[in-house]
């Protein structure tokens, strides 16, 4: 139940992120990518040179260097650094496309919990819950989610 009412939550009160936090999350998407494209371009050019040499010539070492590095198929099938330049381009566009929408998302869950989930009690504060039910229809006041003793 506490699942199903976190994931309401999530789709019904996640708040907009401003330009400052989307601007934030680009830099941590190419942060996460220049050192995934600085690694993919050393390891083409190294792949490249070892591809020039012809298959007889090569040495064993040559051959197990080669095996070793992680390309993709794609990534290997490139003839020139241009193409691989241009597929390069077209992976960080995948890329970005892939996680852009899971980082937006874990930034709002963030700011969603921060606001209104208490970690001490290891549940939603009575504010929000006040908030959805009403949302839902349920109740109306944070009095019904807290009732407040009466006094004798």
């Amino acid at each position: 139940m506490e699942e199903l009412f976190s994931q309401y939550l999530k789709e019904n009160f996640s708040p907009e992120l401003d330009k400052g936090q989307l601007g934030k999350i680009k830099q941590d998407l190419r942060d996460l990518w220049e050192p995934k494209e600085k690694d993919k371009i050393k390891t083409f050019k190294i792949y490249d040179q070892l591809r020039k040499i012809k298959a007889e010539d090569r040495t064993d070492e040559q051959n197990t260097e080669m095996s070793r590095l992680t390309l993709t198929k794609e990534e290997k099938e490139c003839e020139s650094w241009i193409d691989f330049q241009a597929l390069l381009a077209e992976e960080k566009e995948r890329f970005k496309d892939v996680n852009w929408n899971n980082f937006v998302q874990g930034a709002k869950d963030e700011i969603l919990y921060e606001k209104h989930f208490d970690p001490d009690a290891n549940r939603w504060k009575p504010g929000i819950i006040a908030q959805a039910l009403q949302k839902m229809g349920i109740l109306a006041t944070l009095e019904e989610v807290i009732p407040i003793p009466k006094s004798s």
